[in-house]
Parts: C-alpha cells; sequence; structure tokens
C-alpha cells in the first residue's frame, strides 16, 4: 500500500512539526503566489534548510503556486520554481492551466500536481488534465466515495495520484468557482486573499433570520481513511496553512497513526483527542458519506477545542496579574493561551500565562491590543492544544540535533549558495493629507548613486472616524510588506499616531500598494521588472507566441444565452428551446459531476455542431472532440494570455469570456490570436458562489435534512439576505440547478 499523509506548512515551525510528526510528505507557499498570503509561508532562505531537513527523513515536499496569475506575475513565478526545484522540492502544485502550460514547456521533467481549486470532480477533467501529463490530482471536497471510486478507476489506468481532502476545514463553494470574497471586499479567494464572508453573520430582509447560514463544519475522514485507500486514493491531504505548529503535529500524528492501523491491520480508531483537542468547528464527513445533510453546518463557537474555565476575580494592570474564579475540575499551567470576553461575550485581548503564582492566580502576558480594560466577571476560555506545547519544542529540538549530527555540512553549505535575486528596500511615510482628508503615503528608496527617488499615493474615499476597527502601525507593515512578487522589500514605516482615530477598508490599503509598486517600477531607473519590457522578453526568448498572435484592441462581442442547468431533466425540452432562439448560444455549467455528465454528453449529440459557451473544461474537452466550437465561459478562470494558449491548444476555442476577476484594463495586456473574439453576456447575473450544499437551507427554515437529488430537480426558492455592513444579496435556487449567490439590486 503506497499511500501519503500530506501536511500543511503555514511557517517554518510548521514544516519541522510536520517532519516531527513523520508526515509522508508536505506542502508550503512560498512568497505571495500561493492560495494562503494569509499565512506567514515560508522565506527563500530558510527553504534550503528545512528541504534538507525533510529529505533526512525521506519526506517529499511540494510548493503550491495554487492562484490564478496576471501576465506580469509569469517571471517570478518561474523564477520561484526554479529556486525551488533546486533546492530539492519534489513537485509543484498548481491552479492556473496557463502556469502549467509553461511549466510543461520549460521543466519538462518536473512533477506537477492540479490544486483542489481547478474544481476536478468529473472523469472528462480528468481525461483533459492527463493531457498536460499531470502527476496528481486533488478531487473536490464535494465528491462522495462512489464519485471517486468512480474517477480512480481512470486515474488509475494513467498512473495518476488521486488526492483527496481528509480533514481541516471546508468551504461552502466549490473551490476555484468563489467570487464572494472578491465581488464583496475586494479580496479573491483565486488569488489567495479570501476573508471568509460565508463565515459572517447575515439576516434576511424579512429579520426571520439572523446568523450564520453558510458556516460549515469541518471535514474530519479520520475513521474511514480505510475505504478512501480502497477507494483508490494515494494521498491523504490535512488542510491548515493558517494554522499553527502544534494543529500540524497533532493532526498530522493521529493520521499517521491510523494510518499504521490500517497497514498493521490493527482496529482502526473511531476518535481522537489529538484532533478534538485541536482547532475546529466540530466535524463531519457527509460530503464522503453521500449524505449533504443540516448537520453538516456549524452555529456553535468558532473554534470547539476552546473551552470557558472561569471568570475573572481580579486584575491588576500594572503587574499583569490575573486572579480567577475557577470553575470546578479545571487548573491553569504555564504558557497556557486565555482569552478574555467581556459580559456580552464580545472579545477583549488573548494573553499567554508567564507564570503560574496559585492555583487561582498568574502572571500574564497579552499577546494583542487590549479593546478595553478587564473587569471582575469576564469571562476567560483557554484554547485546548492537541499536545503541550512544550512538548513539541522538545520534539523539534530533538529532530534539529539528530539532523546537525547526521547530516553532511558541505551538501547544506552548497544548497545553500543559491542566488536570491537582490531587493530593492523602500521606506513609506504615511500621513494625514489635511487638505483632502485623505491617506497619504510616500514610498521612497535610494538608488546606487544615493539619489532619492519617491512616489507619492493617496487613498480614494476620505478617512472617517473608526467605530471599531482603527488604523495601527501593524496593519500598514502588514498590508506594505506584501511585496513578494516585485522587486521591494518593506524597511522602514513612518507612521502619524494621530491615524488611529480613522478608519479606511483594507482594500484601500492593498490599492495603494500595488499603485505604489507600479509607480516606483516607473521611476526606477535600475529595475530589472519594468513590466511591460519583461512580458515582451519573456515571450520572445521562449518563442511562446507566433507571428499571428498580438497584444489585442479590446471590443466585446455581445451574445446572448440559454443557461443549461447542471442536472438535464428534459434532453428534449432544452433543445425545443434552442430551436426556439436562433439567435442563443447554449451556456454549459461550470459544474457537472459524473452522474449529471451523462445527459450533458447526450444533448451534445443531439444538438447540431455549433458554438456552445462552457463553463467545465471536461465537457468543453468531450464537446470539442465532437466538432462544437468552445466559447470558454468566465468560470474557466482566464487571467493571463497563457492560460488562453493552453486551452487553445487542446480545445477548437472561437472565443473566451474574461474572467469575472479581469479588469478591462487586465483583457487589454493580453496576447490573444486574431481569429479569437471576446464575448460578453447580455444581461447576465453573474454567480457569487455557488454549493452542492444548499445556500437557502438556513435562510428559509427549510425542514428537510438532506439535500438530494429531488432538492436538485425539483426546488426553486429565492430569499434576500443582507450583510452586517449593507450587502445586498440574494440566494437563489433554481430547477436543475445548485442553489449560488447573486448580488441583490432588489433590496432597498
Amino acid at each position: 500500500m503506497n499511500v501519503e499523509i500530506l501536511s500543511p506548512a503555514g511557517d517554518a515551525k510548521a514544516f519541522k512539526a510536520a517532519i516531527a510528526a513523520k508526515a509522508d510528505a508536505i506542502y508550503f507557499g512560498l512568497g505571495t503566489l500561493n492560495a494562503r498570503v494569509r499565512a506567514k509561508n515560508i522565506s527563500k532562505k530558510e527553504l534550503p534548510y528545512l528541504i534538507a531537513l525533510a529529505k533526512s527523513k525521506n519526506i517529499r515536499i511540494y510548493l503550491t503556486l495554487n492562484i490564478l496569475l496576471k501576465d506580469c506575475e509569469f517571471e517570478n513565478a518561474i523564477e520561484t520554481v526554479k529556486y525551488a526545484y533546486s533546492c530539492g522540492v519534489d513537485a509543484i502544485i498548481v491552479q492556473d492551466l496557463g502556469l502549467l502550460h509553461i511549466l510543461r514547456k520549460i521543466f519538462s521533467n518536473i512533477e506537477i500536481h492540479a490544486s483542489t481549486q481547478l474544481t476536478t470532480h468529473n472523469t472528462e477533467q480528468c481525461k483533459f488534465l492527463s493531457e498536460f501529463n499531470v502527476n496528481q490530482i486533488n478531487l473536490s471536497r464535494e465528491l462522495s466515495l462512489n464519485e471517486i471510486k468512480n474517477i480512480n478507476q481512470f486515474l488509475k489506468s494513467k498512473s495518476i495520484v488521486s488526492e483527496v481532502f481528509v480533514h481541516g476545514a471546508f468551504c461552502i463553494s466549490f473551490s476555484g468557482q468563489c467570487y464572494f470574497s472578491e465581488k464583496l471586499y475586494n479580496q479573491a479567494g483565486n488569488r489567495g486573499e479570501c476573508v471568509q464572508p460565508c463565515r459572517r453573520l447575515y439576516k434576511t430582509k424579512d429579520k426571520s433570520f439572523s446568523g450564520t447560514p453558510f458556516n460549515l463544519r469541518d471535514n474530519n475522514c479520520f475513521e474511514i481513511i480505510d475505504k478512501l485507500i480502497q477507494a483508490g486514493c494515494g494521498s491523504l491531504k490535512i488542510e491548515g496553512r493558517i494554522k499553527d505548529a502544534n494543529y500540524v503535529y497533532s493532526v498530522t500524528s493521529a493520521y499517521v497513526q491510523q494510518l499504521e492501523n490500517i497497514k498493521e491491520e490493527k482496529k482502526l480508531l473511531l476518535s481522537s483527542k489529538l484532533l478534538s483537542n485541536s482547532m475546529n468547528r466540530n466535524f463531519t464527513h457527509d460530503y464522503v458519506n453521500g449524505n449533504i445533510s443540516s448537520s453538516m453546518f456549524h452555529f456553535g463557537k468558532k473554534d470547539e477545542s476552546i473551552e470557558t474555565i472561569g471568570k475573572v476575580k481580579k486584575y491588576f494592570a500594572k503587574e499583569k496579574i490575573l486572579t480567577l474564579q475557577i470553575n470546578d475540575n479545571k487548573k491553569i499551567f504555564e504558557n497556557d493561551k486565555l482569552i478574555i470576553k467581556n459580559k456580552k461575550n464580545e472579545f477583549v485581548c488573548t494573553c499567554i500565562i508567564k507564570k503560574v503564582l496559585s492555583k487561582n492566580s498568574c502572571e500574564i502576558q497579552i499577546t494583542n491590543k487590549l479593546f478595553s480594560k478587564i473587569f471582575e466577571n469576564f469571562f476567560i476560555e483557554r484554547q485546548l492544544l492537541g499536545v503541550p506545547k512544550n512538548f513539541l519544542d522538545k520534539q523539534i529540538n530533538i529532530l534539529e540535533e539528530n539532523f546537525q549530527k547526521n547530516f553532511e555540512k558541505n551538501n547544506y553549505q552548497k544548497i545553500n549558495t543559491i542566488n536570491i535575486k537582490n531587493k530593492i528596500s523602500i521606506n513609506v511615510k504615511i500621513l494625514f493629507c489635511n487638505d483632502s482628508k485623505k491617506l497619504k503615503c510616500i514610498f521612497y528608496f535610494y538608488n546606487k548613486r544615493g539619489e532619492e527617488k519617491k512616489v507619492e499615493v493617496f487613498s480614494k474615499t476620505i478617512l472617517s472616524l473608526a467605530q471599531n476597527k482603527s488604523l495601527e502601525k501593524n496593519i500598514f507593515i502588514e498590508k506594505f510588506s506584501k511585496l513578494g512578487g516585485t522587486n521591494y522589500l518593506l524597511e522602514k514605516i513612518d507612521f502619524d499616531n494621530s491615524l488611529e482615530k480613522y478608519f479606511l477598508p483594507i482594500s484601500e490599503l492593498n490599492e495603494i500598494r500595488r499603485n505604489a509598486v507600479t509607480l516606483l517600477d516607473n521611476i526606477n531607473d535600475e529595475s530589472f521588472v519594468n513590466q511591460n519590457k519583461i512580458i515582451s522578453k519573456f515571450y520572445s526568448q521562449n518563442n511562446f507566441f507566433n507571428d499571428n498572435e498580438k497584444l489585442f484592441l479590446f471590443t466585446e462581442h455581445k451574445i446572448k444565452i440559454i443557461e443549461i442547468p447542471n442536472y438535464i431533466n428534459s434532453i428534449d425540452e432544452i433543445v425545443i428551446n434552442i430551436k426556439k432562439h436562433n439567435d442563443v448560444i447554449p451556456y454549459f455549467p461550470a459544474i457537472i459531476f459524473d452522474d449529471e455528465l451523462v445527459n450533458h454528453v447526450q444533448l451534445l449529440n443531439i444538438l447540431p455542431r455549433q458554438k456552445i459557451i462552457c463553463d467545465n473544461y471536461g465537457l468543453a474537452f468531450y464537446a470539442s472532440k465532437k466538432g462544437f466550437q468552445i466559447i470558454l465561459g468566465q468560470r474557466m478562470n482566464i487571467t493571463n494570455s497563457f492560460s488562453l494558449q493552453s486551452f487553445c491548444e487542446k480545445l477548437n476555442v472561437v472565443g473566451f469570456i474574461p474572467s469575472i476577476e479581469m479588469t478591462c484594463n487586465d483583457v487589454k495586456q493580453l496576447y490573444i490570436p486574431n481569429n479569437i473574439i471576446i464575448y460578453k453576456i447580455q444581461n447576465y447575473n453573474f454567480p457569487l458562489l455557488e454549493s452542492r450544499q444548499c445556500l437557502l437551507k438556513n435562510l428559509t427554515a427549510c425542514k428537510k435534512y438532506l439535500c438530494d437529488k429531488d432538492c436538485l430537480i425539483n426546488c426553486e426558492k429565492k430569499i434576500q439576505f443582507v450583510g452586517l455592513q449593507g450587502e445586498k444579496l440574494v440566494a437563489k435556487k433554481r430547477k436543475g440547478f445548485y442553489s449560488a449567490i447573486f448580488f441583490d439590486e432588489d433590496i432597498k
């Protein structure tokens, strides 16, 4: 049995924790080109040592580059892969088909894994990905055991490893098909910036519901991994690159032990304290069981591994001494992480116990901003840990000591001499502009001749007085430090403390950073990245585009569509409808499971060979072989010239609809063949997210326990709801379609 436990690493300590827990493989991000930019991620400086440490234990290493890229980011992506590959990375995990296309051309022997962000959920998609010679495919989380088994029969015939998530957070949306965060808050999930609006509070317009209607429990397949292995899965993946090292060690250890039990034909464990005491929202494996039930939703605490241990009796702020009224059977220990909440159960602060003074008294260190003073009878909660904190530190120390004793120093030194391009250190002055009442940011650096080069960037909106979250220096440090794909490295921020009473959306800070980088590149005469020059140079050097391809003059051809449902109940009805309207083009959906694919294939076999729009690359692959002209839909996520080219080489493409995450200016930068047309759909309400689970279940208080095929075929409902910041939305369930969320302009 050749099965791997694949563990996450969001920082160097988590990476070491995965090694200490005896993971078979580790996946991690390097810089910002990955789907977890909120994680600390691994630095280029740390990477050679960490890989050498992992290789000493025969652990495989996978680099995640699993976001959608823009043309100007490809050189950085290629340089990142070159560096990681030279350090000993075994495989690259990708979402962007353009990147997959280029990696196959530049690194012919590199191992490539298809990310879950590619939404792979039917056999035809796997056939398409096999054309790129991928080595491993991370299947969609929504698949049942029988559906996985069916897909794995094909993957086995192509010697492609089947990878499935067995533990960690569930998205309510199909991965890679969520535009909720980007459209609401300008933080794109397909760019690794998701702020999880699906976990937030909403209320219906009629006020019949208020709560978290889309909050799913966490995935936990611990007790059924034997069934997944029997179904042909070769990689069991643990989610959690934004979680800490203790979580990684605890969860990895539990699954490693369970896999050992299977190998040794021992009785499987049904549960583990290592899992329940690690961060979780309660557990479910209903997707794998094929039961999409009401019990998958979570309405309790955000983290079930947090327990209430008592209340504040007294707090001496000057000495940082906390006296507690402790609940029965509870004790406090050094290094405990405490969470203090006020009488309304609102967050006040987190702290660490530095020293236990008595059974109900301790010295604490507050680890974040104190949102209010700490008063008597405030609630005290404790974060449970799968294993004691000191235990993990000891395990890592033992691991590193043994490594240093046994590893040849010359080998490590050789790995560590790889060149990293020098970056330019920049400083930032952040001021309040009295004239415009806007934020003013001055970015500057000194060139080799000692000359100061600077640019000024202003916020778009006027600063307002903060109600809750205010502007703090650490927020600017966090947002302005995200310069991984650029020439620059943040060295220092000069901050006007008077700004702390104001508020500005985080999305504006990200935009200020991006605009500053563009302006800095324009004035930087020593820059090795002038975007337009580099794109042209990169294309011409590698000869990826021929003479018939050019930067396209952006025009849109408007078209009318007829939407084909996810589940086709009546093929004849759809055919009649298409024949009635000669000016419409059939639009096939993004989500088509194998049992739904049968009727889609049958419909294609009846239709005349014409243009179709397709959001599912598996069905597009089949239709192209049958002679249809393919217009790539906007949920194909075309965001760069290479992704378009990759489709054009494999399919009979006549046009495309750019990704909803592309601006007009982004589209203008694309290299597009002369015969390819850009299309725009008339009067089309784009789904912000789509789910196999019912998005109306909690909003409408539906009594049905299972969201089954009858719901998919026959249910037709819609309900308006709003967010805490006034977001106007509607959840819709149409006959034959999966439930989806849209913007709702009707809410006043």
